[in-house]
């Protein structure tokens, strides 16, 4: 089957590796108030992943396996590179670099490719990311239910419909 892609839901992603969690985790606690950007109707996040040493290099489990069809980020205020890759630790492709020139802007990437983990880069102070929006496939999803065999039951009970 294909996949439509859809907003991910980031709710359960882990911060693998960080300088500090509690501000990497910034770039994925607005979901709500980000709204739907492919729509052009994204919200205005606020909160702000900042560091004390650059480059600021984080890793994020996303829990599944995801076909990412796009990438949206805040870019919020200043200039400054910030990047994302995709594979496993000391294997990553990369698959956005932005220069973050806007704005208060959504600034969209379109992608298409399947990874569990990215590993993210702030490169300096200016690089002011708010949030990332993900649309995309859970793979798991995509597997078909297994054919059910067997409706026979054990206990018959004086309401039950034999098959």
């Amino acid at each position: 089957s294909k996949c439509v892609p859809f907003k991910l839901d980031l709710s359960n992603i882990s911060i693998l590796e960080a300088e500090d969690k509690s501000e990497a985790i910034k770039l994925f606690d607005e979901q709500e108030i980000s709204g739907d950007p492919v729509k052009s109707n994204g919200g205005n996040p606020v909160t702000s992943f900042n560091n004390q040493t650059y480059p600021a290099r984080i890793i994020v489990n996303l829990k599944d396996k995801v076909f990412i069809h796009s990438v949206f980020l805040w870019d919020e205020r200043n200039k400054g590179r910030f990047t994302i890759e995709a594979g496993i630790p000391n294997n990553w492709v990369p698959i956005v670099d932005d220069s973050l020139k806007n704005y208060k802007t959504w600034n969209s990437h379109k992608l298409n490719i399947t990874t569990q983990f990215l590993q993210i880069t702030k490169f300096s102070g200016g690089s002011n990311v708010s949030e990332i929006v993900i649309y995309g496939c859970v793979l798991d999803d995509l597997t078909p239910p297994s054919e059910i065999k067997n409706f026979a039951t054990t206990t018959i009970t004086h309401n039950a419909v034999k098959l």
